[in-house]
């Protein structure tokens, strides 16, 4: 999975300019999805995980 199709398979956008926006970022596209998981936070950190250990 390339970085481009994690992002569009989590809806989230390439412009965050560092981690912590794109952490927000992403618990913000969670909250809106509704997902029920862990927590949005573990969520973020889950998905960056694979975003940057490509």
């Amino acid at each position: 999975m390339t970085q481009k199709e994690i992002y569009e398979k989590y809806g989230l956008t390439v412009c965050a300019r560092n981690i912590r926006q794109s952490k927000e970022h992403v618990c913000r596209q969670a909250k809106k999805a509704g997902w029920i998981a862990p927590t949005n936070e573990e969520i973020a950190d889950n998905v960056l995980r694979l975003i940057y250990n490509q």
